[in-house]
């Protein structure tokens, strides 16, 4: 088996072309991580909400409810 590459610096450049490369990379790591990230950080969010706010209206539905 022959590796592409002589050594990891050269793997690294890529001959000029891995600035370009890696910057590729690292963009979609980050965007495919913040796809799951943040749906679950904005669900969390709003089930604190829920929960802060749903006391107050089964109260005020209950007060409705009695007069």
């Amino acid at each position: 088996m022959r590796m592409q590459f002589d050594s990891l610096c050269d793997a690294l450049f890529m001959d000029g072309h891995g600035f370009y490369v890696w910057l590729a990379v690292g963009t979609s790591v980050f965007i495919m991580m913040a796809m799951v990230l943040v749906p679950i950080w904005f669900h969390k969010l709003f089930i604190n909400n829920l929960k802060m706010h749903s006391p107050n209206v089964i109260e005020s539905q209950r007060q409705d409810e009695a007069e």
